[in-house]
């Protein structure tokens, strides 16, 4: 029983994987679809499509992020989030999957921290950029955040 998608923009090509099903190549992704998920590590640049979901072009997908079913987006998904419903929502912390990557609980709190600027703020993305500088403990998780929001050209999803 096929249950999610998984695509990566770390390679244009078709791979294969032990615990997957069929693979199928996209023009700017690689999707696998997953036959279960028991998943003892994950590479940090896969993003989680879920059944029926619809990325529009020039959006982005950030790293570990999780895209509900049935979704359709047209703004950039930042990373280590669930993204879902319609309009697409911020659908808080991917957590399960940070702590199947390995990143430790402290990081997450500092992430969840970060988002809270971002999608319960009244700021611009340019300002809640600076906040997250200033608040928010520095790692390689927040500065991928702090990247991602810097280099998003179409906006982010409910912001």
């Amino acid at each position: 029983m096929t249950r999610s998608r998984m695509a990566s923009s770390c390679s244009r090509l078709a791979f294969s994987n032990p615990w997957a099903g069929v693979s199928r190549s996209m023009e700017h992704a690689s999707v696998i679809t997953i036959r279960f998920i028991r998943v003892r590590s994950l590479p940090p640049c896969h993003r989680i499509f879920s059944t029926g979901a619809i990325q529009n072009a020039n959006t982005r997908a950030g790293d570990l992020s999780l895209i509900q079913a049935g979704c359709a987006f047209s703004h950039d998904v930042p990373p280590y989030v669930i993204a879902g419903g319609s309009p697409m929502e911020y659908g808080g912390v991917n957590t399960k999957i940070l702590e199947i990557a390995g990143i430790d609980k402290k990081v997450q709190k500092h992430i969840a921290n970060a988002y809270r600027l971002l999608f319960h703020g009244k700021t611009s993305v340019f300002d809640v950029i600076n906040q997250i500088k200033e608040q928010v403990p520095d790692s390689p998780e927040i500065q991928n955040i702090i990247q991602f929001l810097s280099d998003s050209k179409r906006g982010i999803m409910c912001k």
